[in-house]
């Protein structure tokens, strides 16, 4: 599934099931402790401009992690990077 976030902002879009999306990969994270590190990685669209694009490509895998390590999951497993 898709984790998507409300324009312009770093917090998930109501509606679109990210939480249950993070759910799944929580609980295969928990089930798979081979799995030793995760890079998230942020993505955005072309609308807007690009610094403020690039600024929300990093925040949003962010807010991924903290959900991760909020509900749990050991914070040297995950990685939080922006790419564009």
């Amino acid at each position: 599934g898709n984790i998507v976030f409300e324009s312009g902002k770093s917090t998930f879009k109501d509606g679109e099931a990210s939480e249950a999306v993070l759910e799944q990969l929580k609980s295969f994270l928990e089930q798979t402790p081979k799995v030793t590190k995760l890079r998230i990685e942020g993505h955005t669209d072309s609308v807007g401009e690009a610094e403020v694009n690039a600024a929300w490509s990093g925040q949003r895998p962010l807010t991924v992690r903290r959900w991760l390590v909020d509900k749990g999951l050991e914070s040297g497993r995950v990685r939080a990077v922006g790419v564009g």
